[in-house]
């Protein structure tokens, strides 16, 4: 189904768009600065790093998936400035735990203390009051204590909501990443029904007769394209490809694939295991023993 397969190429496999020019594998995305384990968390969606190859991505995806991931490794090298505040307000002794899993425990004398944290902001640490607000102010259904979590990386208890404090701006960007893993997760079953539809055309193209019949020849074809390319390369012998090398013309594209791979100057050879036969490049070696020595895919 390699015909299907490059169709997801031809198309964002988060929010579906189809602009050529923008368009990436994700495999050439993926980097320290955006893991596979990023477009998971933000994206709500699961890909196998084997697939990275498969599927694209746009370059307007790529922005979002970058910018929520720079905010949460700000959030979470903020968090290290903010249990050193803990320290200062109620001692070290107070202030417990590790990344993302600390809790602060407090005594009663410390509550009045805790009003320091309502004229900070949690991720950033910005003190502009007139964009400050409690964090369970900002909680709702377009925003869970969980998205908070997942976007940050910084866990806070529900309790802990109605005492620290958060900027409009953070806000601003927690919701805009939960807006798009939305938006993605959505996608996603599009995604999956246009898969469905690929495969059924696929399995339908294996089931139906040939009706494009050629007019020189018995042969018969799927596809009208298929039954031109026939003519040409069979019958009329158009050149199809040329050399830009040595001007040496191809009727057929694999031809012309394996002599490109002659200019180049490797000394590598292929050796078939099953009949010792040595090809010069891989891709030969590969069509040889499908040819040849694939009984199973012969069969077929």
């Amino acid at each position: 189904m390699a015909s299907g397969l490059q169709q997801y190429t031809k198309i964002c496999r988060l929010c579906m768009c189809e602009e050529k020019e923008f368009l990436s594998l994700i495999a050439k995305t993926i980097n320290s600065s955006l893991t596979i384990e990023d477009v998971i968390r933000f994206t709500g969606i699961k890909i196998n790093k084997d697939e990275t190859a498969s599927y694209a991505i746009c370059l307007h995806c790529v922005a979002k998936l970058k910018t929520s991931a720079a905010f949460r490794d700000t959030c979470l090298s903020n968090n290290s400035l903010f249990f050193g505040l803990c320290e200062l307000l109620f001692g070290s002794t107070n202030c417990a735990g590790d990344e993302t899993e600390e809790t602060m425990e407090l005594s009663d004398d410390d509550e009045s203390s805790m009003e320091a944290f309502t004229k900070i902001c949690r991720f950033c640490m910005c003190e502009e009051e007139d964009l400050l607000s409690l964090i369970a102010k900002t909680i709702g259904s377009s925003l869970t204590i969980e998205d908070v979590l997942r976007f940050t990386g910084i866990k806070i208890n529900k309790d802990e909501t109605a005492s620290y404090a958060i900027c409009l701006y953070c806000a601003t960007k927690l919701k805009t990443s939960a807006a798009f893993r939305d938006t993605c997760l959505s996608n996603n079953a599009l995604f999956y029904g246009l898969c469905e539809l690929l495969f059924a055309r696929h399995v339908l193209n294996h089931q139906q007769e040939g009706k494009f019949a050629c007019p020189y020849c018995p042969a018969k074809m799927k596809q009208k394209s298929a039954r031109n390319s026939h003519i040409k390369q069979v019958h009329e012998k158009s050149v199809s490809k040329t050399c830009e090398i040595c001007g040496k013309g191809f009727i057929h594209h694999k031809t012309y694939r394996y002599h490109m791979l002659s200019h180049k100057s490797k000394d590598e050879t292929y050796e078939c295991k099953a009949c010792s036969k040595s090809f010069s490049h891989a891709i030969a070696l590969r069509d040889h023993f499908n040819r040849l020595h694939n009984l199973g895919r012969n069969a077929k």
